[in-house]
C-alpha cells in the first residue's frame, strides 16, 4: 500500500510541478547544488558559503541526484532560439543598428527611435544563389497584399548588386496570427517559427534568389512603405548549386546554451521537493500505522495531508520546508518506532536525521530537546523504578552520537575551509538582535485567523485536529508529547517573528513542517468518521476535505508571485497607507522595516485583498482567455472587476493582464518552445504516463477507502471517469495556449 501512495503522490506532483525559482532562497539552493558537483572551480559555493549559515546546506546536498540527472539531459535539449527549415539550422536573433532602443525594429517609416535603412558592411563573401530571410512586421494590419514593404540590396566586392524585394503576405507579413488575432488585409507567409512566449506571434521564411551567383560584402535594408515595421531575425546565404549555406551573424542575441541548459535543468530540479513531498506522505501512512490505526485510515490521513493542505503547492514551490517537513517527522517516527521495540539504533538513525533538519533550517534546532524529552518518557513509560535511571544513558547516547561524532568534526573542517558555522549559531544571534520583538496574540492572530496566511483557512483538514486533540491525548498519551510539543514551538516562536508570514507564498510557509503533526492529531476523527461511520464526523471530514482541495487547487496553477507582484507595483502603490485601515494596523509598524516594507502586508491582513480570492478571480480571466475571439470582451470586464472592487475599494491595477498565465512544467514548454514539435511530443508522453498512473493508482485508493477490493466498483469507476474528464481538459489546455 505504501508502494500505491508514492506513486500515486509522485504522479501527481511531477504533473503539477512548475520546473522554475520562485524566491532567493529557492535560487541559492539550485545555484549552490549546481556548483557542488557541475563546476569544478565550486565558484558560486566559494563566493557565497557565508549564506550557507542562513539557508543551509542540505537542500543542495540532497537534490544532487536530480542535478546529475537534469545536466545531461538539459544539455541535449533543443535550443528555444532555433529553428530549422529546409534543412538550414536558424539562430533567431536581432538585426538592428545598436544605437537604438530595445524595442527598434529593423527598419519602418523614419521616426523617433526608428530608422528606415539598415547596413551591414561584414558578410562573409561566400558565393551565394539566394538570401534566406525570418523576419515578420509589426502594426500593419492596413498593409495590402503583395506590397512591397522593403526591399534589401546586396553588393558584392566589385560593387555588383542585387535588389530582392519584401512583399506583405508573400515573403513577410504581419506576426500576429494567432487567438484574437485583428483582421490583417495581406495574407500569411510561410511560417519559420512560432513565438517563444507568445504563441500567437508568428515568423515567416522567405528564400528569395538572386538569379545568379553572388559573393555579397554588404547588405542594406531598406523600408520603403509609409505603414508597418520590419522585424528581421535571422539572414542566410545559400548556394543552390552546391547545397551550402551560412548564417549571417545577427547583432545581438535573444537567447543562449546557457540560458537554455539552465531552463531545462531547473525542470529535473523542480522534481525534488515533488518527490521529497510525495515521501512525507509516504512517511505519515508510515506513522499513522505505526500509532495502531487501519491500513483504511492512515491511507484517508496521507490522502487528506496530500491533497487538501499546503503540502500540495509546496510541493511545486522551490522553498526548503517540505526537506525540513520529511527530515522532522522522519525522526519522530523512528523514536516512536524505538519505544515499540527498543532497537537503539533507531535512535540513531534519529539523531542522523534530527542532525540534518536542524543543517537544513536552523529552527529545527530548537525541536531536538522535545525529541530527547519523548525518548525520556517513553523510556520512563517501559522504566519508571529510579532504580532503572541509568538504562536510559543508552538511549540518549544512541541519540546524541551523530552529534558528537559527525556534527562536531564536520563544524570545524567547513569552519576552516569555507568559513561556515552552523546556523543555529545564526538563530541564537538573531535572537540576541531582537529577532523576536512581536508581540505574541499579534502574530498568533496572524497565524490563525489572518485571511491571507490563517493556517485553518489555507489547510482546512487542520481544524479536524483541534476537534480531535482531546481523543488523541488520551489514546496515544507520552507518544503524543513531541507531537504537541513541536506543533507549539512553531506556533509560539513565529508568532514573535516580524515575518512570521515569510512574505511571498501561498498561506503560512513555515507552518508547512507542521501540517504532518496535526493531520496525525486528526486520525481518532477520521477513524470515527470511516470505520465507526459516525455521521457528523463523517461530515467533518468530507467538508474539511473538499474545502482543502478547493483552496490547493486555487494555487496550483498559479504563480503566487503575478498576483503579489501585481499588488506590489500596480495597488499598494495607489494607497497612502499602504492598506493599513482595511486590516492588521496593529501589525503594520512592525513590519516597515522589513525588505518589503509593507508592500504586500494587506495582502494577508485584509479580505478584499487575499490571495484567494485574488487567484479565484485571476483563474477566472485565465479560463476567458483560453476562450475563442468573442469571449475577448469578458475578459476585459473579469480583468476589470478585482474582488476588492466588488467590496467597494476603487482601485484597479493599470495592467491585470499580467496576473495571467498558468504555472505548470508542461504550459511553460508549450509556451516556449511551441515550434519544436519533437520536444512537444516527448513532454505530452510524459503527461500521458503521469496521468494513467495517477487514474489507475487513485482508483486502487479509492476502493480501498471504499472498501471495495476491485477496481470494477462503482467509487473506483466514477473516480476514473471523472479524473479521466479533467486530464483531458487539462491535456486540452496545451493546444489553447
Amino acid at each position: 500500500m505504501g508502494g500505491l501512495l508514492l506513486a500515486f503522490f509522485a504522479a501527481l506532483y511531477l504533473l503539477t510541478c512548475s520546473g522554475h525559482l520562485y524566491s532567493p532562497d529557492g535560487e541559492f539552493a539550485f545555484r549552490m547544488a549546481r556548483s557542488l558537483t557541475i563546476d569544478p572551480q565550486h565558484q558560486y559555493l566559494t563566493e557565497n558559503r557565508r549564506m550557507l549559515s542562513q539557508w543551509g546546506i542540505m537542500v543542495p546536498v540532497l537534490s544532487q541526484p536530480f542535478i546529475l540527472l537534469g545536466e545531461p539531459l538539459a544539455s541535449t535539449m533543443p535550443q528555444k532560439d532555433h529553428t530549422t527549415v529546409d534543412s538550414h539550422d536558424f539562430t533567431l536573433g536581432v538585426f538592428r543598428d545598436k544605437t537604438l532602443p530595445d524595442n527598434a525594429p529593423t527598419v519602418g517609416p523614419k521616426g523617433p527611435g526608428v530608422e528606415d535603412t539598415y547596413i551591414r558592411a561584414d558578410l562573409p563573401g561566400a558565393p551565394s544563389t539566394a538570401l534566406a530571410v525570418i523576419s515578420y512586421l509589426a502594426f500593419s494590419e492596413n498593409v495590402p497584399q503583395d506590397t512591397v514593404v522593403a526591399e534589401i540590396t546586396l553588393t558584392d566586392a566589385s560593387g555588383s548588386r542585387v535588389t530582392i524585394p519584401l512583399r506583405a503576405g508573400v515573403e513577410t507579413a504581419e506576426w500576429s496570427r494567432g487567438r484574437a488575432s485583428p483582421p490583417i488585409q495581406h495574407g500569411i507567409a510561410r511560417v519559420a517559427a512560432i513565438w517563444s512566449g507568445n504563441t500567437a506571434g508568428r515568423s515567416y521564411y522567405a528564400e528569395i534568389p538572386f538569379g545568379r551567383t553572388l559573393e555579397p560584402r554588404d547588405l542594406r535594408i531598406h523600408y520603403l512603405y509609409g505603414q508597418g515595421r520590419l522585424f528581421v531575425q535571422s539572414l542566410g546565404l545559400v548556394n543552390g548549386q552546391t547545397g551550402a549555406f551560412q548564417m549571417i551573424p545577427s547583432d545581438s542575441a535573444t537567447w543562449s546554451p546557457r540560458e537554455n541548459d539552465e531552463y531545462f535543468a531547473l525542470i529535473f530540479y523542480g522534481a525534488y521537493n515533488a518527490f521529497v513531498t510525495a515521501l512525507g506522505c509516504l512517511l505519515l501512512f508510515a506513522t499513522v500505522r505505526l500509532l495502531g490505526y487501519s491500513q483504511v485510515v492512515s491511507v484517508a490521513a496521507a490522502l487528506v495531508y496530500g491533497l487538501a493542505t499546503l503540502a500540495w503547492p509546496y510541493s511545486k514551490y522551490d522553498f526548503t520546508e517540505p526537506t525540513l517537513t520529511l527530515l522532522t517527522l522522519a525522526p519522530l517516527y523512528l523514536i516512536l518506532r524505538w519505544g515499540q521495540n527498543r532497537r537503539n539504533m533507531l535512535l540513531v538513525g534519529a539523531g542522523i536525521l534530527a542532525l540534518l533538519a536542524a543543517v537544513t533550517k536552523y529552527v529545527a534546532a530548537i525541536l531536538i530537546p522535545v525529541m530527547v524529552l519523548q525518548i525520556l518518557l517513553l523510556h520512563w513509560e517501559s522504566y519508571p523504578s529510579m532504580t532503572k535511571l541509568r538504562g536510559v544513558l543508552r538511549p540518549l547516547l544512541s541519540f546524541g552520537a551523530p552529534f558528537l561524532i559527525v556534527a562536531a568534526p564536520a563544524i570545524y573542517y567547513l569552519r576552516q575551509h569555507y568559513g561556515y558555522y552552523p546556523s543555529i549559531f545564526e538563530a541564537w544571534a538573531g535572537v540576541q538582535r531582537g529577532w523576536l520583538p512581536l508581540p505574541l496574540l499579534i502574530g498568533l492572530r496572524g497565524l490563525l485567523f489572518s485571511p491571507g496566511r490563517s493556517f485553518f483557512l489555507f489547510s482546512p483538514p487542520t481544524i479536524l485536529a483541534v476537534l480531535s486533540v482531546v481523543s488523541f491525548i488520551r489514546r496515544h498519551g507520552v507518544r503524543s508529547v513531541a507531537i504537541l510539543g513541536i506543533i507549539l514551538i512553531y506556533f509560539s516562536v513565529y508568532s514573535k517573528k516580524v515575518a512570521w508570514d515569510a512574505g511571498a507564498g501561498w498561506g503560512p510557509r513555515y507552518q508547512v513542517v507542521i501540517l504532518p503533526l496535526v493531520v496525525l492529531l486528526a486520525a481518532p476523527l477520521i477513524q470515527k468518521a470511516i470505520e465507526d461511520r459516525h455521521r457528523w464526523a463523517r461530515y467533518a471530514l468530507v467538508a474539511a476535505f473538499v474545502l482543502g482541495v478547493s483552496i490547493q487547487l486555487l494555487a496550483i496553477p498559479k504563480n503566487f508571485n503575478y498576483y503579489l507582484g501585481m499588488f506590489r507595483y500596480q495597488i499598494v502603490t495607489q494607497m497612502p497607507d499602504k492598506g493599513a485601515k482595511y486590516g492588521g494596523g496593529d501589525y503594520f509598524p512592525y513590519a516597515e522595516g522589513l525588505s518589503d516594507a509593507n508592500a504586500i502586508t494587506a495582502t494577508v491582513w485584509a479580505w478584499p485583498f487575499s490571495p484567494i480570492l485574488a487567484h479565484a478571480w485571476l483563474l477566472s480571466a485565465d479560463a476567458l482567455d483560453l476562450g475563442r475571439p468573442a469571449l475577448r470582451p469578458l475578459e476585459y470586464k473579469a480583468l476589470g472587476m478585482p474582488p476588492w472592487r466588488m467590496m467597494g475599494i476603487d482601485l484597479l491595477p493599470e495592467q491585470p493582464q499580467f496576473g495571467l498565465g498558468l504555472d505548470f512544467w508542461s504550459t511553460r514548454l508549450w509556451i516556449d518552445y511551441p515550434s519544436h514539435t519533437g520536444l512537444l511530443i516527448g513532454a505530452f508522453l510524459v503527461l500521458l504516463a503521469l496521468e494513467t498512473t495517477i487514474v489507475a493508482f487513485g482508483a486502487k485508493l479509492l476502493a480501498l477507502l471504499t472498501g471495495h477490493a476491485a477496481l470494477r466498483s462503482k467509487p473506483a469507476q466514477a473516480w476514473m471517469m471523472a479524473s479521466v474528464i479533467i486530464l483531458l481538459l487539462f491535456d486540452g489546455i496545451h493546444f489553447l495556449l
